[in-house]
């Protein structure tokens, strides 16, 4: 095998076999450098106070409310499956589901 881009050298011989190593080894000291910098820049930004990732879409008061919501739904779930498997009519029992949620 050789390789045109290194002047025509022969992969197979040592001498290729060096050379491919050196450069190897060369490409992965810059990756290297670069993984540094790139970490070093990051922890500059965060200890200048620099925000990363997505903007939250909800403010905490909002994501309390989510939470209880989706914890109120999920017993109302369970709270059904219980009572439909026992036959009983669910509309006695869920009248107190149906309200609005107010968190106040």
């Amino acid at each position: 095998m050789h390789c045109l881009a290194l002047g025509g050298v022969d992969l197979t011989s040592p001498a290729g076999k060096m050379t491919m190593l050196v450069i190897s080894a060369i490409a992965e000291f810059e990756r290297d450098l670069l993984l540094e910098r790139t970490y070093s820049g990051i922890a500059r930004a965060r200890d200048a106070g620099k925000r990363f990732g997505r903007q939250p879409v909800l403010n905490e008061e909002c994501s309390g409310q989510l939470k209880l919501a989706t914890a109120l739904k999920f017993f109302q779930y369970l709270f059904f499956s219980v009572f439909s498997s026992w036959h009983y009519p669910i509309s006695s029992k869920c009248s107190v589901l149906d309200a609005p949620l107010s968190i106040e």
